[in-house]
């Protein structure tokens, strides 16, 4: 079977109960539309939890992209550090992040050896920004936040900007298709900011899965084999 969630923000406790509550296993796949760190209290515990997990697919997300941009190589020597650290967009990068949840998820990253953080690194620099997949003869499409003005265009050319990771709907219309033959499954925004009742939301040729978890309400995940979706409330 194939899933999708999003926006797990360092909820591991509820992550693993979903795993159990789905029987999810060797044989299935799960992808995860971003933001898996942040704000919860395990940020980099679920995360190399995923990256330790081969069938366990994560997908940029903003709060990645936010990290990516405020740390340095592990790499680099104490010279180039010093001058990655104290650069004008690092500083700005770094205060976005952090106002942003990121408190948590950098204190834990500090305390990791440097080879951990060197494999922390260079996983969320492989990150994609999006991912197509094909499951029951229908072509899906995950990506983190929503779309932008022009993202047709870029998408048809492969040439997608990082603004599908900050992105959302100012409303939304089963009648609105964005390509034809093609469903889309988006994270970033809960649904309860679209009116609905903390549930993963299907209309038209989208699906909204972030069920807010972090901010006490449920982690939804969403089965693309027979559209069943699965709740896990937050402790």
């Amino acid at each position: 079977m194939i899933y999708v969630m999003s926006d797990l923000h360092g909820c591991f406790e509820e992550f693993k109960k979903m795993l159990n509550k789905i029987g999810f296993g060797s044989s299935d796949e799960l992808y995860i539309i971003g933001d898996v760190i942040d704000r919860g209290p395990s940020p980099i515990k679920l995360l190399k939890y995923i990256m330790e997990q081969p069938n366990i697919h994560l997908i940029l997300g903003n709060h990645e992209s936010m990290m990516i941009h405020s740390i340095c190589n592990p790499e680099l020597d104490k010279k180039e550090t010093e001058k990655f650290n104290q650069s004008v967009d690092t500083k700005i990068n770094r205060e976005l992040w952090l106002k942003n949840g990121g408190v948590v998820t950098e204190r834990q990253y500090m305390k990791l050896k440097k080879d951990d953080k060197i494999e922390v690194y260079n996983y969320l620099l492989s990150l994609p920004l999006l991912k197509e997949i094909r499951v029951q003869d229908k072509d899906y499409v995950l990506i983190h936040g929503g779309i932008y003005d022009g993202f047709i265009k870029d998408f048809e050319s492969g040439s997608v900007s990082e603004d599908i990771l900050w992105a959302y709907f100012q409303s939304l219309s089963k009648d609105d298709e964005i390509i034809s033959g093609k469903t889309f499954v988006f994270g970033h925004t809960p649904t309860c900011e679209y009116g609905y009742d903390n549930k993963i939301i299907s209309i038209g040729d989208k699906y909204l899965i972030d069920c807010g978890c972090v901010f006490g309400y449920s982690l939804g995940c969403l089965c693309l084999d027979d559209g069943e979706c699965s709740y896990v409330k937050k402790y």
